[in-house]
């Protein structure tokens, strides 16, 4: 089977995750202490867990968390236990709880807000349980992550941007604060993150990060393409937009970027559209022509009975196009 031409130059979007994008700002290290759940207490029903009375050992509280983690049918009722634990006085106990509550996530604004205050601890493990965590509480999170971008401390903004990356669309309100630490950070791992969490933020933050697509710099447009390819729907409609505008650095990347999002199965009702701008992208030359191929190609049979009909008034050169791809999906 021919192989199509890709041109997606300094792109590498395979294998990328979004949370593992941003490296976190270099802090002190401590403990590295990581809680393990004794065979004897996991035999122990719920019950038994739910009613250990708040005297009991460090190691029996541990295993508390980890039980309740492992067992709660109802995480919301497990909440209360763990905003007491959560300010126990052993490491071992909280770090045990914020695990735990990044597994059961309930809906608790309170359990948000504790959460995110541990994104100030120097205690590294528990820092990034706890960005995990909160952001695990989806909806929930949202206005303590909020407040955390504003924090003065690095590491608590670092925190609370990679944090919303996993919360994503419901913290869509949250765009402009998001763009803004994107823009005007002094610190370009968090400028990175911003821009990485935007991706995530529904349709407004993918169209912000969008832009960067468009940026002088070829690392900042290869991570904003990155960040992109993880969107999924929202971010379909600003890369379509991209791909039809003159400038053709950024119209290719975006047609690259659909071409992963369709790869990865998550276009949406986007496909119709997508199909008709990839289609007039056809008529363009170089780079944007190829990758507009690609992603017609990997949104498969869909696009097959526009790509029959254009070739119906296609202009000679465009045929032979249309052909090729019409081949490659046979």
């Amino acid at each position: 089977m021919k192989r199509w031409p890709t041109v997606l130059g300094a792109l590498a979007l395979g294998g990328v995750t979004l949370a593992g994008c941003g490296n976190e700002p270099e802090m002190p290290d401590t403990s590295k202490t990581v809680p393990v759940l004794p065979e004897l207490y996991e035999r122990r029903d719920l019950d038994h867990w739910v009613g250990l009375p708040t005297d009991a050992s460090a190691e029996e509280k541990t295993a508390q968390a980890f039980a309740l983690a492992s067992l709660e049918k109802e995480p919301i009722r497990a909440a209360p236990i763990l905003l007491r634990l959560l300010q126990d006085d052993d490491p071992s106990v909280r770090l045990a709880a914020v695990i735990a509550a990044g597994r059961l996530a309930p809906p608790s604004e309170r359990l948000a807000t504790v959460l995110t205050g541990f994104l100030a601890s120097d205690d590294e493990p528990l820092r990034r349980h706890a960005r995990e965590a909160v952001g695990a509480l989806g909806e929930a999170a949202v206005d303590a992550l909020g407040e955390a971008l504003g924090d003065e401390r690095l590491r608590v903004r670092w925190g609370a941007l990679s944090a919303l990356a996993r919360v994503g669309a419901p913290a869509e309100h949250l765009v402009d604060a998001v763009a803004q630490r994107a823009r005007e950070s002094g610190d370009e791992t968090e400028r990175r993150q911003a821009r990485l969490t935007l991706a995530r933020l529904g349709v407004r933050g993918a169209a912000a990060c969008a832009q960067w697509l468009a940026s002088d710099s070829a690392a900042e447009r290869d991570e904003a393409a990155r960040a992109l390819a993880f969107s999924g729907p929202h971010g379909v409609g600003p890369l379509l937009a991209m791909v039809e505008e003159a400038d053709e650095v950024p119209a290719a990347l975006a047609a690259g970027v659909i071409q992963e999002i369709a790869a990865r199965g998550a276009m949406g009702d986007t496909v119709p559209r997508a199909v008709t701008v990839l289609i007039a992208a056809l008529e363009r030359e170089g780079p944007v022509r190829f990758n507009a191929a690609d992603a017609l190609l990997a949104i498969g049979a869909p696009a097959r009975a526009a790509l029959e009909a254009r070739k119906a008034t296609a202009d000679e050169d465009l045929q032979q196009i249309l052909e090729m791809l019409l081949s490659e999906e046979d």
